[in-house]
This record gives structure tokens, C-alpha cells and sequence, in this order.
């Protein structure tokens, strides 16, 4: 079972399965392993987004570093919105193989990027989500 700082790699349908969240999996940091697990996304960072304005608004740029994060390229942690689903297993098998788990800095530092009152969490569908993430179960 997965735990915070754990950084997994899933498909999300949103904001539905044909998006590209769905289609192909990205890297999500754990924030809370209770009840309700709750992650925020990763993304490689990409040139559009050095524009002013580009979305996430908030974030934190992290570069790769073993001592870190398992990230192979310069990425962004997006602290505008999060992820939360109830009532599902996440298995140890979705974790990156690199390292498991962000260092407690960058944990600290993503908690306190989402202290905002814009932040929000999304509860995707999860009968597609199902089906994007076979390894994936529901609680028993």
C-alpha cells in the first residue's frame, strides 16, 4: 500500500478519458494515504510554460535529483488542484522504480505551495479511472 511522499505513476480521466491524463500516465506525489487518498500532479516542464499566466499558477519547478525525486526532467508540480479518490487500493506496484518517495523538503514545500484558497481537489470518475488503471482495485 502506498503512503505519503510516495510518488506513483497513473492515469486520471480528466476531465475525461480521452484527455491526456487519461491516455498516458504521468507521475502523482501522494499528500494523504487515510480514507480518502489525495495526489497532485507532475508534468514535464514544457517552454509554454514560461509564459506569464500559463497554467498551474502555482507550482514548483524541480529539476531531477536522485536525492530528491525520481524525476528524469526538469518537472512541475501542479498547486493549483489536486486529485482525491475514496474507497480504492493503490499498489506498490505503481510506484517509480527510480525512488519511491519525494524528500520530506519537497513534501514540505508542496504542502505549503497548496495552502491557498483557490486549491482544490477533483474526485475523477472512478469507474474510469478503473478501467484507465487495471492494477488499481476497490477496497474490500
Amino acid at each position: 500500500m502506498i503512503d505519503k511522499r510516495h510518488v506513483i505513476r497513473m492515469k486520471v480521466p480528466f476531465p475525461d478519458v480521452k484527455s491526456g491524463l487519461a491516455t498516458q500516465a504521468h507521475m502523482y506525489v501522494c499528500l494523504d494515504n487515510a480514507d480518502e487518498k489525495r495526489f497532485v500532479a507532475c508534468q514535464t516542464f514544457k517552454p509554454y510554460h514560461l509564459k506569464s499566466g500559463s497554467k498551474p499558477l502555482q507550482r514548483i519547478c524541480e529539476e531531477p535529483d536522485i536525492n530528491r525525486n525520481p524525476f528524469l526532467k526538469t518537472s512541475l508540480i501542479d498547486c493549483d488542484k489536486g486529485f482525491s479518490f475514496q474507497g480504492v487500493n493503490f499498489p506498490l506496484a505503481l510506484v517509480t522504480p527510480k525512488r519511491d518517495k519525494v524528500c520530506e523538503d519537497l513534501f514540505y514545500n508542496i504542502q505549503n505551495k497548496i495552502e491557498h484558497d483557490s486549491f482544490t481537489y477533483t474526485y475523477p470518475d472512478i469507474n474510469a479511472f478503473l478501467s484507465c488503471n487495471p492494477k488499481v482495485d476497490i477496497v474490500s
